[in-house]
């Protein structure tokens, strides 16, 4: 079974399926997800205030976005990544390439895509917007 990240709408669920007294069971059947799941995601965004599905989800995106990066990325590698795609207009096929090719690393275009998209959802999700 593939594993796949809750959803916003799931977060709303959970959210009132809480809010009627049902049973982590219940909820995860429900939502047809694991009840380790929903135990685990009650684990990490519950806040203060108890569980609310707005500040669950912001604080999951952020986790997300402030992931470490796989090792083969030192901050030398970003670095050169970054002038790369900046200064020289390379693509990360491109980047991938000349790396392999000159013996660097190896590193996929798709860990460069990540490293781009990281670097979108960083600047995204930096902002405190918990419901209040």
């Amino acid at each position: 079974m593939a594993y796949k990240q809750l959803t916003y709408d799931q977060r709303c669920q959970i959210k009132t399926l809480l809010q009627a007294n049902h049973s982590v069971p219940y909820i995860s059947r429900a939502l047809k997800i694991h009840k380790s799941t929903v135990y685990r995601e009650l684990k990490r965004n519950r806040g203060k205030r108890g569980y609310r599905h707005k500040q669950a989800n912001l604080m999951a995106l952020r986790r997300r976005a402030t992931r470490a990066f796989p090792y083969k990325l030192s901050h030398e590698l970003l670095s050169f990544i970054k002038k790369k795609l900046t200064n020289d207009q390379w693509s990360p096929e491109q980047i991938s390439g000349y790396l392999k090719r000159e013996n660097i690393t190896q590193i996929s275009p798709k860990t460069i895509y990540s490293y781009i998209w990281q670097g979108l959802q960083t600047r995204n999700y930096q902002r405190q917007d918990f419901d209040r």
